[in-house]
Parts: C-alpha cells; sequence; structure tokens
C-alpha cells in the first residue's frame, strides 16, 4: 500500500482513522511508527505527525516507553464524548432533507436494527449521523464530530464485540427518521439521543 506523494500526513491520518472505524485496530492496541512507515513505503516523520494529530485528537494516547496506542476511553469521559457531541449535533443539522437522504437513511435504519455484526450496525450508525449534518455550512463541526464519534465508535464496539449476534442498539434513529419524513423538528431529539446511547451502552453491558 501506498500513500499519494501529497500531504503525506492528512492522509496517513485518515487511513488510521478508517482502519479504527473499520474494527481493525483494537483499543490499547500499539501502533508501530517503523511498521506503519514500511507498510505506506515512506519516511517515519510524518508517521509521527499523523500519529501526534490523532493523540490531540484523543483517539491515539502517547505511553511513555511504550509508544502511541489506541486511547482507552473511561467511563467518565465518554459520558462527556456523548454530550458533547449531542450538543454539536443539534447545532449542525441539515434544515431540510431531500428524498434521496431519506432513502439512504431509511436503508442504513435497516442495517441499525437488522444487522447482527457489531462493525456493520456501527458504521451505520456512523454514516446515519453523518447525513444529518449540513456538512458545507458546518465543516469546521463535522471535523470535531468526526474525531469525537471515532472515539464513541471504540467505546461502544469494546462492549458490543463482547455481546452475541443479538446486539442491540438505541432505537431513537427510527423515531428520528420519522419526525424528518413529517418535516418537524429533530434538534431536542438529538441531544437527547446522544444522552440515551451513553445510558443504553452503560445499561445493556451492567457496566457499575
Amino acid at each position: 500500500m501506498k500513500v499519494k506523494k501529497i500531504n503525506y500526513r492528512d492522509q496517513i491520518r485518515e487511513i488510521i482513522l478508517n482502519s479504527i472505524l473499520k474494527g481493525q485496530l483494537a483499543l490499547g492496541e500499539k501502533l508501530s511508527l517503523a511498521e506503519y512507515a514500511r507498510k505506506l513505503d515512506t519516511s517515519v516523520t510524518p508517521i509521527r505527525e499523523a500519529f501526534t494529530q490523532l493523540e490531540i485528537a484523543g483517539i491515539l494516547e502517547s505511553i511513555p516507553n511504550v509508544g502511541f496506542c489506541v486511547k482507552t476511553i473511561s467511563h467518565k469521559e465518554a459520558e462527556e464524548i456523548y454530550t458533547l457531541i449531542g450538543l454539536l449535533e443539534a447545532h449542525s443539522l441539515q434544515k431540510k432533507y431531500t428524498a434521496k437522504t431519506i432513502d439512504t437513511l431509511l436503508k442504513l435504519v435497516d442495517i441499525i436494527e437488522n444487522s447482527h455484526s457489531a462493525e456493520e450496525k456501527l458504521l451505520a450508525d456512523n454514516k446515519f449521523h453523518e447525513f444529518l449534518i449540513d456538512k458545507e455550512k458546518h465543516n469546521a463541526a463535522f471535523s470535531i464530530l468526526k474525531n469525537l464519534k471515532t472515539q464513541v465508535f471504540l467505546f461502544e464496539l469494546q462492549f458490543m464485540k463482547n455481546r452475541d449476534s443479538n446486539i442491540t442498539k438505541n432505537q431513537d434513529h427510527t423515531t428520528i427518521l420519522e419526525l424528518i419524513q413529517k418535516g418537524e423538528s429533530i434538534t431536542k431529539l438529538i441531544k437527547l439521543h446522544w444522552k440515551n446511547s451513553y445510558q443504553f451502552v452503560i445499561n445493556q453491558n451492567k457496566i457499575k
């Protein structure tokens, strides 16, 4: 695998983010600078820069005498992140949704509710919320949300992977979609949804 000879750091950052979102990197997993440099056919410098950016974003952490690892999210941190996502997403919603977008949301809700794969459910969930946002008007917010949601993905995946094929997720998506189809505001429900989502993960896994 090779990256294009432009903007190495940002390309590498996206490659790592995508690996996390595909469930290819586990919580606490060590990332080797030398291994990524060899795999991506580039020097160690842009790899280190990308790792540092992801550390600032709260996705990786640097541990003395170990190196960079995928960050483990505590319950307290997760609760705060869910609340922040709710506030920021509610601020960044589209004013109106096209028939094409609604059709896409319908398909994603079907995957969220019926898939037996933890990764597939979480990826569909991420996509569902991406389609709710007005990316052109709120590009900065979208970038921040992407980092926050990657942390949430890791937090949820660590518990969902330990469950059997009967994995369930918060059912707010159907209600959100119904309100969109009626042309009604989803702002309040989005904030509530993210609070519910955190509690839902906690309750499903009986975490104290």
